[in-house]
């Protein structure tokens, strides 16, 4: 068993995820019933994915507020201000792109959108103010992080052993989530087979067109947006770091 297990880790998880993606294209366009079959894998992954995920933002916020200190400079706030420009801009930009190169997914139904800011406003707040184990449920992330910093804040003042209990259990999730994305070809597998057994093979090519914007977008982010607005900060060429980091 740990050769086995060995000889899958000297793959990537990518490789592994591409292997995943190609067997279930292959199930569903030419096994359909087993295709069916798999998506048993998909709902699992997925459902696993969104069971741990509200609990390690949660964790992790409340270990990163408590262990903060008073006067300590942190640059939270050239963060902060970054990360807004930065995600309003990528939101502009995967807004122009929808018009000029419009893609149809086949997916379920889902709520209705907000008719106006009153209402988007409102349930922001509401949302903001949710109970924290049912936003721990719901997967409620304004609520989860709302509460996540009122609790970290109330636990600066605690004694150091209960810090390093939040932060050890912050990292326990993290390993934890680590092992789920270990499972990911599997999921993407049962995914990608039920999806083409189920709409046919259309439904891989609209994925393939939303993939194709999504690297396209994620690229020009990477390489134009974020390094502007790091050039206006630093007032120095980025792209040196940019390339290093890719």
């Amino acid at each position: 068993m740990n050769r086995f297990v060995k000889s899958i880790n000297k793959v990537s998880l990518i490789q592994q995820i591409i292997i995943g993606l190609i067997i279930g294209i292959l199930t569903a366009l030419y096994v359909p019933d087993v295709a069916n079959e798999l998506a048993l894998l998909g709902v699992l992954f997925v459902g696993a994915l969104k069971g741990i995920a509200p609990i390690l933002v949660f964790f992790l916020v409340i270990a990163a507020i408590s262990k903060h200190r008073s006067g300590q400079k942190t640059g939270m706030g050239s963060v902060i201000t970054l990360y807004l420009l930065g995600t309003f801009l990528s939101a502009a930009l995967a807004v122009v792109v929808s018009f000029f190169f419009p893609t149809t997914l086949h997916l379920a139904a889902g709520a209705a959108p907000p008719q106006g800011i009153a209402e988007v406003m409102t349930t922001l707040l509401k949302n903001v103010v949710d109970n924290p184990v049912k936003a721990l449920m719901s997967a409620n992330y304004i609520g989860i992080l709302g509460w996540a910093l009122i609790l970290g804040g109330a636990l600066r003042h605690a004694p150091m052993n209960t810090k390093e209990v939040m932060e050890s259990l912050a990292q326990a999730i993290t390993t934890v989530v680590g092992w789920i994305i270990r499972f990911a070809p599997l999921g993407i597998m049962g995914l990608v087979a039920e999806s083409i057994a189920t709409n046919g093979i259309e439904a891989l090519i609209g994925y393939f067109q939303l993939l194709v914007l999504l690297l396209g977008s994620m690229i020009f982010v990477a390489l134009v947006i974020n390094p502007i607005l790091s050039f206006v900060y630093l007032r120095r060429n980025p792209y040196p770091l940019v390339f290093k980091c890719l």
